[in-house]
């Protein structure tokens, strides 16, 4: 019983790096891309997340927008506040997580390939 939790969360690892693995979702910041037995450091998460995080807080604008909420500053602050953080977790909480769980133990065994 003790081996479900390692598998489920060694699929979830791979679908989550199957998702980052393409060109398409590290779209406009391809070059940021570190290579598989790399971690995602502070650096580049920052950067994707002034990236993403920007776009998440728009998508929270338009949705406003959307609804016929009026739009005050402090909404705006808010919803810049809303984008962000969500990014920051939901990406933190996924594919940063799984893009550094199998960058280490890919530098552990010397590989730098992306194959499970």
């Amino acid at each position: 019983m003790s081996s479900e939790p390692e598998t489920m969360l060694s699929r979830l690892e791979r679908v989550f790096n199957r998702l980052s693995d393409q060109d398409w979702s590290w779209w406009p910041l391809v070059s940021l891309r570190p290579a598989p037995n790399q971690p995602i450091g502070l650096g580049v998460f920052c950067k994707l997340t002034l990236c993403f995080g920007g776009l998440s807080s728009l998508l929270v604008v338009l949705l406003l927008v959307l609804y016929q909420v009026p739009l005050t500053p402090l909404r705006i602050v808010y919803a810049l506040l809303l984008g962000t953080i969500g990014y920051l977790s939901i990406y933190g909480l996924s594919f940063l997580w799984a893009w550094n769980r199998r960058a280490t133990r890919l530098a552990q065994t010397g590989d730098g390939k992306t194959a499970e």
